[in-house]
Protein backbone atom coordinates (compact mmCIF):
# COMPACT_ATOMS: atom_id res chain seq x y z
CA UNK A 1 0.00 0.00 0.00
CA UNK A 2 1.23 3.49 -0.73
CA UNK A 3 1.97 5.59 2.35
CA UNK A 4 -0.67 8.05 3.53
CA UNK A 5 0.29 11.69 2.99
CA UNK A 6 -1.67 14.33 4.87
CA UNK A 7 -2.07 17.82 3.45
CA UNK A 8 -1.72 20.29 6.33
CA UNK A 9 -1.51 23.62 4.51
CA UNK A 10 -3.81 24.95 1.83
CA UNK A 11 -3.08 28.09 -0.14
CA UNK A 12 -5.76 30.71 0.61
CA UNK A 13 -8.58 30.50 -1.90
CA UNK A 14 -7.99 26.82 -2.70
CA UNK A 15 -10.03 24.01 -1.20
CA UNK A 16 -8.56 20.60 -0.56
CA UNK A 17 -10.23 19.26 -3.67
CA UNK A 18 -8.91 22.15 -5.74
CA UNK A 19 -5.46 21.39 -4.44
CA UNK A 20 -5.61 17.75 -5.54
CA UNK A 21 -6.84 18.79 -8.96
CA UNK A 22 -4.05 21.34 -9.27
CA UNK A 23 -1.41 18.74 -8.45
CA UNK A 24 -2.67 16.64 -11.34
CA UNK A 25 -2.14 19.47 -13.84
CA UNK A 26 1.05 19.74 -15.88
CA UNK A 27 1.54 23.31 -14.74
CA UNK A 28 0.57 25.30 -11.68
CA UNK A 29 1.54 28.62 -10.20
CA UNK A 30 0.52 28.24 -6.59
CA UNK A 31 2.65 26.60 -3.90
CA UNK A 32 1.49 23.66 -1.88
CA UNK A 33 2.70 22.27 1.44
CA UNK A 34 2.72 18.54 2.15
CA UNK A 35 3.26 17.25 5.65
CA UNK A 36 5.64 14.31 5.68
CA UNK A 37 6.67 13.12 9.11
CA UNK A 38 7.92 16.21 10.95
CA UNK A 39 8.69 18.38 7.93
CA UNK A 40 6.69 20.60 5.61
CA UNK A 41 7.72 20.68 1.97
CA UNK A 42 6.69 23.13 -0.71
CA UNK A 43 6.44 22.58 -4.42
CA UNK A 44 6.69 25.19 -7.08
CA UNK A 45 6.27 25.39 -10.81
CA UNK A 46 9.48 24.67 -12.73
CA UNK A 47 8.25 24.16 -16.29
CA UNK A 48 4.91 23.89 -18.06
CA UNK A 49 6.13 21.09 -20.30
CA UNK A 50 5.35 17.72 -18.74
CA UNK A 51 8.27 16.14 -20.59
CA UNK A 52 10.64 18.24 -18.50
CA UNK A 53 9.01 17.42 -15.17
CA UNK A 54 10.63 14.31 -13.77
CA UNK A 55 9.61 13.91 -10.13
CA UNK A 56 6.52 12.05 -8.97
CA UNK A 57 4.55 13.20 -5.96
CA UNK A 58 4.63 9.65 -4.62
CA UNK A 59 8.40 9.95 -4.28
CA UNK A 60 7.78 12.01 -1.17
CA UNK A 61 6.03 9.18 0.67
CA UNK A 62 7.82 7.49 3.50
CA UNK A 63 9.53 4.22 2.62
CA UNK A 64 7.86 3.82 -0.76
CA UNK A 65 8.37 0.93 -3.17
CA UNK A 66 8.91 1.24 -6.92
CA UNK A 67 5.46 -0.23 -7.59
CA UNK A 68 3.90 2.87 -6.00
CA UNK A 69 5.51 5.34 -8.37
CA UNK A 70 2.99 7.60 -10.01
CA UNK A 71 0.35 7.06 -7.31
CA UNK A 72 -0.43 8.68 -4.00
CA UNK A 73 -2.90 7.91 -1.26
CA UNK A 74 -4.45 11.12 0.01
CA UNK A 75 -6.61 12.03 2.99
CA UNK A 76 -7.78 15.16 4.76
CA UNK A 77 -8.74 15.03 8.40
CA UNK A 78 -8.90 18.83 8.61
CA UNK A 79 -11.92 18.89 6.31
CA UNK A 80 -13.52 15.85 7.90
CA UNK A 81 -13.02 13.67 4.84
CA UNK A 82 -12.69 10.07 5.98
CA UNK A 83 -12.08 8.50 2.59
CA UNK A 84 -8.78 7.95 0.86
CA UNK A 85 -8.16 7.43 -2.81
CA UNK A 86 -5.35 6.41 -5.13
CA UNK A 87 -4.53 9.06 -7.71
CA UNK A 88 -2.44 9.12 -10.85
CA UNK A 89 -0.40 12.30 -10.63
CA UNK A 90 1.87 14.28 -12.89
CA UNK A 91 5.63 14.53 -12.35
CA UNK A 92 6.88 17.63 -10.51
CA UNK A 93 10.16 19.04 -9.26
CA UNK A 94 10.96 19.69 -5.62
CA UNK A 95 13.27 22.53 -4.67
CA UNK A 96 16.19 21.79 -2.28
CA UNK A 97 15.16 18.17 -1.66
CA UNK A 98 17.39 16.09 0.59
CA UNK A 99 16.65 12.49 1.49
CA UNK A 100 17.76 11.31 4.94
CA UNK A 101 17.82 7.86 6.49
CA UNK A 102 16.07 7.33 9.82
CA UNK A 103 18.76 5.83 12.08
CA UNK A 104 16.28 3.64 13.97
CA UNK A 105 14.03 2.28 11.24
CA UNK A 106 16.52 2.63 8.35
CA UNK A 107 13.82 4.17 6.17
CA UNK A 108 14.02 7.24 3.98
CA UNK A 109 12.59 10.54 5.16
CA UNK A 110 12.61 13.80 3.22
CA UNK A 111 14.02 17.14 4.23
CA UNK A 112 14.76 20.40 2.51
CA UNK A 113 16.40 23.74 3.18
CA UNK A 114 13.70 25.97 1.70
CA UNK A 115 10.18 26.34 3.06
CA UNK A 116 7.84 28.77 1.32
CA UNK A 117 10.82 30.52 -0.23
CA UNK A 118 12.70 31.01 3.06
CA UNK A 119 15.85 29.22 4.18
CA UNK A 120 15.47 26.99 7.22
CA UNK A 121 17.72 24.73 9.24
CA UNK A 122 17.20 21.05 8.35
CA UNK A 123 16.93 18.23 10.85
CA UNK A 124 20.28 17.56 12.57
CA UNK A 125 21.96 14.76 10.67
CA UNK A 126 25.21 12.82 10.40
CA UNK A 127 26.78 12.23 7.01
CA UNK A 128 28.97 9.39 5.75
CA UNK A 129 32.12 9.73 3.67
CA UNK A 130 33.44 6.49 2.23
CA UNK A 131 34.64 4.77 -0.91
CA UNK A 132 32.18 2.65 -2.81
CA UNK A 133 32.55 -1.13 -2.79
CA UNK A 134 30.65 -4.09 -4.16
CA UNK A 135 26.89 -4.47 -3.66
CA UNK A 136 26.15 -0.99 -2.39
CA UNK A 137 22.53 -0.38 -1.32
CA UNK A 138 20.78 2.01 -3.71
CA UNK A 139 17.89 4.43 -3.20
CA UNK A 140 15.39 1.87 -4.49
CA UNK A 141 17.03 -1.04 -2.63
CA UNK A 142 16.76 0.47 0.85
CA UNK A 143 12.97 0.00 1.06
CA UNK A 144 13.25 -3.71 0.30
CA UNK A 145 14.07 -6.34 2.89
CA UNK A 146 16.32 -8.03 0.31
CA UNK A 147 18.77 -5.13 0.70
CA UNK A 148 19.87 -6.64 4.02
CA UNK A 149 21.64 -9.36 2.07
CA UNK A 150 23.77 -6.85 0.16
CA UNK A 151 27.35 -6.33 1.27
CA UNK A 152 26.88 -2.58 1.66
CA UNK A 153 23.97 -2.93 4.10
CA UNK A 154 26.27 -3.63 7.04
CA UNK A 155 28.05 -0.31 6.47
CA UNK A 156 24.71 1.51 6.51
CA UNK A 157 23.60 -0.29 9.66
CA UNK A 158 26.84 0.48 11.52
CA UNK A 159 26.75 4.10 10.40
CA UNK A 160 23.17 4.49 11.66
CA UNK A 161 24.05 2.83 14.97
CA UNK A 162 26.96 5.25 15.43
CA UNK A 163 24.75 8.26 14.67
CA UNK A 164 22.06 6.95 17.01
CA UNK A 165 24.63 6.63 19.80
CA UNK A 166 25.39 10.32 19.29
CA UNK A 167 21.69 11.25 19.62
CA UNK A 168 21.20 11.86 15.88
CA UNK A 169 17.94 10.62 14.37
CA UNK A 170 18.95 10.87 10.71
CA UNK A 171 21.96 10.25 8.50
CA UNK A 172 22.80 10.96 4.86
CA UNK A 173 24.61 8.33 2.79
CA UNK A 174 25.27 8.94 -0.90
CA UNK A 175 24.60 5.37 -2.01
CA UNK A 176 20.99 5.22 -0.82
CA UNK A 177 19.93 8.86 -0.30
CA UNK A 178 20.02 9.98 -3.95
CA UNK A 179 17.54 8.73 -6.53
CA UNK A 180 20.06 8.34 -9.35
CA UNK A 181 17.34 7.24 -11.75
CA UNK A 182 16.20 10.88 -11.76
CA UNK A 183 18.65 13.08 -13.64
CA UNK A 184 17.05 16.16 -12.06
CA UNK A 185 17.54 14.86 -8.53
CA UNK A 186 21.07 13.67 -9.26
CA UNK A 187 22.01 17.09 -10.64
CA UNK A 188 20.52 18.91 -7.67
CA UNK A 189 22.21 16.55 -5.22
CA UNK A 190 25.66 16.99 -6.76
CA UNK A 191 25.25 20.77 -6.92
CA UNK A 192 24.12 20.79 -3.27
CA UNK A 193 26.54 18.22 -1.88
CA UNK A 194 29.18 20.62 -0.56
CA UNK A 195 26.44 22.45 1.37
CA UNK A 196 25.05 19.19 2.70
CA UNK A 197 28.44 18.15 4.05
CA UNK A 198 29.05 21.61 5.46
CA UNK A 199 25.71 21.67 7.32
CA UNK A 200 26.06 18.20 8.81
CA UNK A 201 26.40 17.78 12.57
CA UNK A 202 29.22 15.30 12.04
CA UNK A 203 30.86 13.54 9.11
CA UNK A 204 31.99 9.94 9.59
CA UNK A 205 34.93 8.90 7.40
CA UNK A 206 34.86 5.14 7.03
CA UNK A 207 38.21 3.72 5.88
CA UNK A 208 37.32 0.25 4.63
CA UNK A 209 40.93 -0.61 3.79
CA UNK A 210 42.52 0.51 7.06
CA UNK A 211 42.83 -1.15 10.43
CA UNK A 212 44.54 0.24 13.52
CA UNK A 213 47.96 -1.46 13.78
CA UNK A 214 48.63 -3.30 17.01
CA UNK A 215 51.67 -1.10 17.71
CA UNK A 216 49.81 2.20 17.20
CA UNK A 217 49.15 4.50 20.13
CA UNK A 218 45.74 5.76 21.14
CA UNK A 219 43.51 8.02 19.05
CA UNK A 220 44.90 11.49 18.64
CA UNK A 221 48.27 10.53 20.08
CA UNK A 222 51.62 10.21 18.34
CA UNK A 223 51.22 7.41 15.83
CA UNK A 224 53.77 4.84 14.72
CA UNK A 225 55.42 4.72 11.31
CA UNK A 226 53.25 1.70 10.49
CA UNK A 227 50.14 3.72 11.23
CA UNK A 228 51.30 6.55 8.97
CA UNK A 229 52.22 4.28 6.07
CA UNK A 230 48.90 2.45 6.19
CA UNK A 231 46.89 5.62 6.78
CA UNK A 232 48.43 7.51 3.83
CA UNK A 233 47.81 4.59 1.48
CA UNK A 234 44.04 4.49 2.09
CA UNK A 235 42.01 4.70 -1.10
CA UNK A 236 39.87 7.41 0.50
CA UNK A 237 42.72 9.93 0.13
CA UNK A 238 42.94 9.31 -3.63
CA UNK A 239 39.30 9.73 -4.62
CA UNK A 240 37.99 12.95 -6.12
CA UNK A 241 34.70 13.19 -4.22
CA UNK A 242 36.29 12.76 -0.79
CA UNK A 243 38.20 16.06 -1.08
CA UNK A 244 35.10 18.16 -0.40
CA UNK A 245 33.97 15.61 2.17
CA UNK A 246 37.16 16.30 4.13
CA UNK A 247 37.11 20.08 3.86
CA UNK A 248 33.43 21.06 3.95
CA UNK A 249 32.26 19.68 7.35
CA UNK A 250 33.26 21.31 10.61
CA UNK A 251 33.39 18.02 12.52
CA UNK A 252 34.99 15.02 10.76
CA UNK A 253 35.61 11.74 12.60
CA UNK A 254 37.72 8.90 11.20
CA UNK A 255 36.95 5.20 11.70
CA UNK A 256 38.81 2.09 10.56
CA UNK A 257 37.23 -0.89 8.79
CA UNK A 258 35.94 -2.27 12.12
CA UNK A 259 34.40 1.11 13.03
CA UNK A 260 37.03 1.81 15.66
CA UNK A 261 37.55 5.52 16.29
CA UNK A 262 40.88 6.92 15.04
CA UNK A 263 40.44 10.62 15.82
CA UNK A 264 38.94 13.72 14.26
CA UNK A 265 40.42 15.92 11.56
CA UNK A 266 41.81 18.35 14.14
CA UNK A 267 43.94 15.88 16.07
CA UNK A 268 44.82 13.98 12.88
CA UNK A 269 45.60 17.15 10.91
CA UNK A 270 49.32 16.37 10.62
CA UNK A 271 48.68 12.88 9.26
CA UNK A 272 45.96 14.10 6.89
CA UNK A 273 48.23 16.87 5.60
CA UNK A 274 50.98 14.34 4.92
CA UNK A 275 48.53 12.12 3.03
CA UNK A 276 46.88 14.88 0.97
CA UNK A 277 49.44 17.68 0.60
CA UNK A 278 46.89 20.14 2.02
CA UNK A 279 48.19 22.65 4.54
CA UNK A 280 46.94 21.97 8.06
CA UNK A 281 45.33 25.42 8.20
CA UNK A 282 42.78 24.43 5.56
CA UNK A 283 42.12 21.10 7.24
CA UNK A 284 41.37 22.53 10.67
CA UNK A 285 39.77 25.86 9.70
CA UNK A 286 36.87 25.24 7.34
CA UNK A 287 36.31 28.97 6.71
CA UNK A 288 39.86 29.40 5.38
CA UNK A 289 39.31 27.04 2.43
CA UNK A 290 37.68 29.76 0.34
CA UNK A 291 40.74 31.96 0.95
CA UNK A 292 43.13 29.45 -0.65
CA UNK A 293 44.22 30.38 -4.16
CA UNK A 294 42.56 28.70 -7.11
CA UNK A 295 45.87 27.01 -7.99
CA UNK A 296 46.18 25.67 -4.45
CA UNK A 297 42.69 24.17 -4.47
CA UNK A 298 43.30 22.68 -7.91
CA UNK A 299 46.56 21.18 -6.73
CA UNK A 300 44.72 19.37 -3.91
CA UNK A 301 42.71 17.55 -6.59
CA UNK A 302 45.60 16.96 -8.99
CA UNK A 303 46.40 13.42 -7.82
CA UNK A 304 42.83 12.26 -7.22
CA UNK A 305 40.78 9.99 -9.44
CA UNK A 306 37.12 9.59 -10.26
CA UNK A 307 35.35 6.73 -11.99
CA UNK A 308 33.85 9.02 -14.64
CA UNK A 309 35.85 11.71 -16.41
CA UNK A 310 33.16 14.33 -15.88
CA UNK A 311 33.33 13.87 -12.11
CA UNK A 312 36.85 15.33 -12.13
CA UNK A 313 35.04 18.64 -12.54
CA UNK A 314 31.73 17.98 -10.82
CA UNK A 315 33.39 16.96 -7.55
CA UNK A 316 35.11 20.37 -7.38
CA UNK A 317 32.08 22.62 -7.88
CA UNK A 318 31.47 23.12 -4.17
CA UNK A 319 35.13 23.77 -3.48
CA UNK A 320 34.98 26.78 -5.83
CA UNK A 321 31.40 27.77 -4.96
CA UNK A 322 30.12 27.42 -8.51
CA UNK A 323 27.15 25.57 -9.96
CA UNK A 324 26.64 24.12 -13.41
CA UNK A 325 24.41 21.51 -15.06
CA UNK A 326 25.59 17.92 -15.25
CA UNK A 327 26.21 16.61 -18.76
CA UNK A 328 27.49 13.07 -18.46
CA UNK A 329 29.01 12.12 -21.78
CA UNK A 330 30.82 15.44 -22.32
CA UNK A 331 34.11 14.00 -21.04
CA UNK A 332 36.96 16.47 -20.50
CA UNK A 333 34.77 19.39 -21.53
CA UNK A 334 33.34 19.31 -18.00
CA UNK A 335 36.65 20.48 -16.53
CA UNK A 336 36.85 23.27 -19.11
CA UNK A 337 33.32 24.38 -18.18
CA UNK A 338 34.31 24.38 -14.52
CA UNK A 339 37.23 26.70 -15.23
CA UNK A 340 34.98 28.99 -17.27
CA UNK A 341 32.64 29.28 -14.27
CA UNK A 342 35.56 30.00 -11.94
CA UNK A 343 36.83 32.70 -14.34
CA UNK A 344 33.38 34.30 -14.36
CA UNK A 345 33.26 34.44 -10.56
CA UNK A 346 36.87 35.12 -9.58
CA UNK A 347 39.74 37.34 -10.72
CA UNK A 348 42.36 34.99 -9.22
CA UNK A 349 44.75 34.48 -12.14
CA UNK A 350 46.44 31.52 -10.46
CA UNK A 351 43.69 29.66 -12.35
CA UNK A 352 46.08 29.95 -15.31
CA UNK A 353 49.21 28.97 -13.34
CA UNK A 354 49.52 25.35 -14.48
CA UNK A 355 52.12 23.60 -16.59
CA UNK A 356 52.85 20.35 -18.41
CA UNK A 357 55.78 18.83 -16.46
CA UNK A 358 56.71 16.16 -19.02
CA UNK A 359 57.21 17.81 -22.38
CA UNK A 360 55.57 15.77 -25.19
CA UNK A 361 55.88 16.84 -28.80
CA UNK A 362 52.11 17.38 -28.92
CA UNK A 363 52.20 20.05 -26.20
CA UNK A 364 53.75 22.98 -28.08
CA UNK A 365 50.43 24.83 -28.06
CA UNK A 366 47.52 24.97 -25.66
CA UNK A 367 44.80 27.28 -24.43
CA UNK A 368 45.01 29.27 -21.24
CA UNK A 369 42.82 26.75 -19.39
CA UNK A 370 44.21 23.41 -18.21
CA UNK A 371 43.01 20.19 -19.80
CA UNK A 372 42.99 18.11 -16.60
CA UNK A 373 43.39 18.78 -12.85
CA UNK A 374 46.67 16.82 -12.89
CA UNK A 375 48.36 19.77 -14.64
CA UNK A 376 48.11 21.74 -11.37
CA UNK A 377 50.40 19.29 -9.56
CA UNK A 378 53.19 21.22 -7.89
CA UNK A 379 51.40 24.56 -8.44
CA UNK A 380 49.81 24.93 -5.03
CA UNK A 381 52.26 27.65 -3.97
CA UNK A 382 50.99 30.17 -6.54
CA UNK A 383 48.96 33.01 -5.05
CA UNK A 384 47.19 36.04 -6.55
CA UNK A 385 49.12 39.31 -6.40
CA UNK A 386 48.28 42.94 -7.08
CA UNK A 387 50.59 44.38 -9.71
CA UNK A 388 50.59 47.99 -10.84
CA UNK A 389 52.57 46.95 -13.91
CA UNK A 390 50.09 44.23 -14.84
CA UNK A 391 46.80 45.82 -13.89
CA UNK A 392 43.86 44.07 -15.51
CA UNK A 393 40.31 44.94 -16.36
CA UNK A 394 37.83 42.06 -16.06
CA UNK A 395 38.37 39.25 -18.58
CA UNK A 396 35.56 37.27 -20.15
CA UNK A 397 35.03 33.89 -21.82
CA UNK A 398 33.89 34.38 -25.43
CA UNK A 399 33.40 32.20 -28.50
CA UNK A 400 36.87 33.32 -29.65
CA UNK A 401 38.51 32.26 -26.39
CA UNK A 402 39.39 34.18 -23.25
CA UNK A 403 39.19 37.93 -23.93
CA UNK A 404 41.78 39.78 -21.86
CA UNK A 405 42.88 43.39 -21.72
CA UNK A 406 46.68 43.29 -21.64
CA UNK A 407 47.41 46.93 -22.47
CA UNK A 408 51.03 47.76 -21.69
CA UNK A 409 51.78 44.60 -19.75
CA UNK A 410 53.02 42.05 -22.27
CA UNK A 411 56.11 42.04 -24.47
CA UNK A 412 56.78 41.04 -28.02
CA UNK A 413 59.89 38.88 -28.41
CA UNK A 414 62.44 39.40 -31.20
CA UNK A 415 63.45 35.73 -30.89
CA UNK A 416 62.32 32.81 -28.82
CA UNK A 417 64.69 30.92 -26.58
CA UNK A 418 64.73 29.45 -23.10
CA UNK A 419 67.23 27.60 -20.99
CA UNK A 420 65.97 24.36 -22.59
CA UNK A 421 65.29 25.41 -26.19
CA UNK A 422 67.51 27.79 -28.10
CA UNK A 423 65.35 28.69 -31.09
CA UNK A 424 62.33 27.32 -32.98
CA UNK A 425 62.28 26.97 -36.71
CA UNK A 426 59.07 28.97 -37.10
CA UNK A 427 60.22 31.92 -35.02
CA UNK A 428 60.61 34.08 -38.11
CA UNK A 429 57.06 33.45 -39.32
CA UNK A 430 55.26 33.83 -36.01
CA UNK A 431 55.11 36.43 -33.29
CA UNK A 432 55.68 35.47 -29.67
CA UNK A 433 54.81 37.43 -26.56
CA UNK A 434 55.31 37.25 -22.83
CA UNK A 435 52.25 37.73 -20.63
CA UNK A 436 52.88 38.12 -16.88
CA UNK A 437 49.90 37.03 -14.79
CA UNK A 438 48.72 38.61 -11.57
CA UNK A 439 49.96 35.65 -9.57
CA UNK A 440 53.33 34.50 -8.29
CA UNK A 441 54.96 31.97 -6.03
CA UNK A 442 54.41 32.86 -2.39
CA UNK A 443 58.18 32.49 -1.98
CA UNK A 444 58.84 35.14 -4.68
CA UNK A 445 55.78 37.37 -4.93
CA UNK A 446 57.73 39.99 -6.88
CA UNK A 447 58.21 37.62 -9.82
CA UNK A 448 54.89 37.08 -11.66
CA UNK A 449 54.12 33.72 -13.24
CA UNK A 450 54.51 34.38 -16.97
CA UNK A 451 53.16 32.49 -19.96
CA UNK A 452 54.34 32.56 -23.58
CA UNK A 453 51.76 33.44 -26.22
CA UNK A 454 51.97 32.65 -29.91
CA UNK A 455 50.04 34.77 -32.41
CA UNK A 456 47.80 32.73 -34.73
CA UNK A 457 45.79 35.61 -36.26
CA UNK A 458 45.09 39.25 -35.55
CA UNK A 459 44.74 39.69 -31.78
CA UNK A 460 44.27 35.93 -31.38
CA UNK A 461 46.78 33.76 -29.58
CA UNK A 462 47.41 30.35 -28.10
CA UNK A 463 49.59 29.53 -25.13
CA UNK A 464 52.97 28.28 -26.29
CA UNK A 465 55.29 25.88 -24.45
CA UNK A 466 52.98 25.15 -21.50
CA UNK A 467 55.80 23.02 -20.09
CA UNK A 468 57.68 26.21 -19.25
CA UNK A 469 57.11 27.90 -15.90
CA UNK A 470 58.63 31.22 -16.88
CA UNK A 471 59.59 34.08 -14.61
CA UNK A 472 58.94 37.45 -16.19
CA UNK A 473 62.03 38.88 -17.96
CA UNK A 474 64.34 36.25 -16.53
CA UNK A 475 64.78 34.42 -19.83
CA UNK A 476 63.64 37.20 -22.15
CA UNK A 477 65.21 40.47 -20.99
CA UNK A 478 65.01 42.32 -24.32
CA UNK A 479 61.33 42.10 -25.20
CA UNK A 480 59.61 44.95 -26.97
CA UNK A 481 56.77 46.70 -25.11
CA UNK A 482 53.34 46.40 -26.75
CA UNK A 483 50.21 48.46 -26.47
CA UNK A 484 47.50 46.11 -27.66
CA UNK A 485 44.22 46.43 -25.81
CA UNK A 486 42.08 43.27 -26.04
CA UNK A 487 43.50 39.91 -27.07
CA UNK A 488 41.81 36.53 -27.38
CA UNK A 489 43.50 33.36 -26.13
CA UNK A 490 42.03 30.45 -28.02
CA UNK A 491 41.45 27.02 -26.46
CA UNK A 492 42.63 24.20 -28.79
CA UNK A 493 41.13 20.73 -28.26
CA UNK A 494 42.48 18.82 -25.28
CA UNK A 495 45.24 16.31 -26.11
CA UNK A 496 45.37 13.21 -23.97
CA UNK A 497 49.16 13.09 -24.34
CA UNK A 498 49.40 16.02 -21.96
CA UNK A 499 48.77 13.86 -18.93
CA UNK A 500 51.83 14.07 -16.68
Amino acid sequence: MPARVSVNKVVPGLSYGDMLNAIMQTWFNERFGVLLGRNVYFFEKQCSDVANLTRFISAFTYGFGTKDKGHITSSSESEGVCASQSLNVCPILLKDLMWLLDTTELKLVASNFTVDGAQQEPLPYAILSHTWGDEEVSFHDIANSASKKLEGYEKIKRCCALARSQKLDTVWIDTCCIDKSSSAELSEAINSMYTWYRRSSVCYVYLSDFSIPSNARGPGGVQSDTFMDNFKSCRWFRRGWTLQELLAPFNVEFYDKDWRYLGDKSNLAHQISAATGIDQLYITDWDSVSEASVAARMSWASARQTTRLEDEAYCLMGLFDVNMPLLYGEGRKAFLRLQHEIARNSDDESLFAWHVPNYPSSALESGIFAGVPALFAGCGHYIPISSSECGRTPYTVTNKGLAMDVSGCYKKLPSLYTDRFFIFRDVQSCEYFLLPLNCASEQSPEEPFTIILKSVSKNTFVRFLPSEKTVYDKYFPHGEDTRHQIIYIRQPPYRSGWNP
